[in-house]
């Protein structure tokens, strides 16, 4: 079961058509605000215990990282430790989503540097999707999304009927 952040204070970070709402109520907050508020629900969602992986963790790289400065990548390399330290203590992985690729982004979602903050924070359960909304999307980039596990010395977890069967 994934389980992904879509929407932050009731808006769609995920959707270009809700970025001029994003702009006008919480873009003039400043980039830490954003981050502060994103994270956390990153954690609870894993709180929950409702999900195996979480799925997209930087999908705000499609639409709202190009709207935020310097301050935005800082205030997530601070507070993202802490909220992946408790995403591997409840037992939650972390979903390789491919789409990011297909949009011309050279690295899945969440990029490299954020898997290796996973890594390092503990988590060991990666799965990789390919996020498919259309049938011809179905599968594609997942080699990339498992190489970039490969980096850290990972494979894909395989899960059948929510029973992790294999990890690292």
């Amino acid at each position: 079961m994934l389980g992904s952040v879509h929407c932050l204070d009731h808006i769609a970070i995920t959707a270009g058509d809700e970025l001029e709402r994003f702009k006008s109520e919480l873009l003039p907050f400043g980039p830490e605000l954003f981050a502060g508020r994103l994270l956390p629900n990153l954690r609870a969602a894993a709180g929950t215990q409702l999900f195996d992986c979480l799925g997209h963790l930087d999908i705000y790289r499609k639409y709202i990282q190009p709207l935020l400065d310097s301050r935005f990548t800082r205030a997530v390399d601070s507070l993202l430790p802490s909220a992946l330290k408790f995403v591997a203590e409840s037992g939650t992985g972390i979903e390789v989503n491919s789409s990011a690729l297909r949009r011309g982004n050279p690295e899945p979602y969440p990029d490299v540097h954020i898997l290796r903050m996973a890594w390092d924070s503990g988590v060991r359960v990666f799965t990789v999707g390919s996020d498919a909304h259309r049938p011809a999307d179905l599968g594609k980039g997942l080699e990339t999304a498992v190489q970039a596990l490969k980096v850290l010395g990972a494979d894909p977890a395989r899960f059948r009927r929510r029973k992790l069967l294999s990890t690292v």
